[in-house]
């Protein structure tokens, strides 16, 4: 545990709430504990503007040699959705790959592309202010929370919605939604304006017809029909 405080020569990383400002690590002397390690960053800002802290006991160190090996990116908050293409093939991969979704697998499609359009027409034409696609769509939620959303079905009358955490080498299944003896076709709705959720419907406007997937922090997702 370090009883000082130290201020890095670094800065935090674009994409942060404190993007730009130095960092400062450790605490305090008459911290708790808990928080005397280096692992705790700070802003500089905040810290001068805290009655109890003194700006003089900050150190400057000046760190020399190679750079690291390995960096950790900052958590980055882009679109809140991103219309993405997925192949046949790659969906089945990704269907077999848990034992949960494997036997849809085998037959299983995306709606067509002007499907979306079916749905909208069966209900009252009106989009209030969503987008409705039958493409997969990536999804961010929150700061360093991405997903991948898609729907599609099978030859046996089965519909699904599937949302799979997003992740740089593989993605897994993070929550699915099947539908026995529905045709479909079913469409996503999603607003830019809200994030926490994205709706997937067969016919959009229409009482009972209209399911949501809901992010719950840290990282939970939720599929029901209301």
């Amino acid at each position: 545990m370090t009883q000082s405080l130290e201020w890095t020569s670094s800065t935090f990383g674009r994409g942060s709430t404190a993007a730009g400002q130095e960092v400062l690590k450790g605490a305090p002397k008459d911290s708790v504990d808990s928080h005397k390690r280096c692992a705790l960053r700070s802003q500089l800002d905040q810290f001068k503007k805290s009655p109890s802290n003194d700006a003089n006991a900050i150190g400057f160190r000046c760190c020399y040699g190679a750079p690291n090996a390995a960096t950790i990116d900052e958590p980055t908050l882009g679109p809140a959705y991103q219309k993405t293409e997925l192949s046949v093939d790659e969906l089945r991969k990704l269907l077999r790959a848990d034992p949960r979704t494997s036997a849809l697998a085998p037959e299983a499609k995306f709606f067509s592309l002007d499907a979306a359009a079916t749905v909208l027409a069966r209900g009252d034409g009106e989009t209030k202010g969503f987008d409705l696609t039958t493409s997969p769509v990536l999804w961010q939620p929150a700061s360093g929370s991405k997903f991948l959303v898609l729907s599609g079905h099978d030859s046996h009358r089965t519909s699904f919605v599937l949302v799979y955490y997003e992740g740089k080498s593989q993605r897994k299944l993070a929550g699915s939604f099947l539908m026995k003896n529905e045709s479909g076709p079913i469409a996503l709705a999603y607003a830019n304006s809200i994030r926490p959720r994205i709706h997937f419907s067969s016919c959009w406007g229409c009482p009972g017809e209209t399911g949501k997937v809901l992010f719950r922090e840290p990282e939970e997702i939720v599929l029901l029909q209301p």
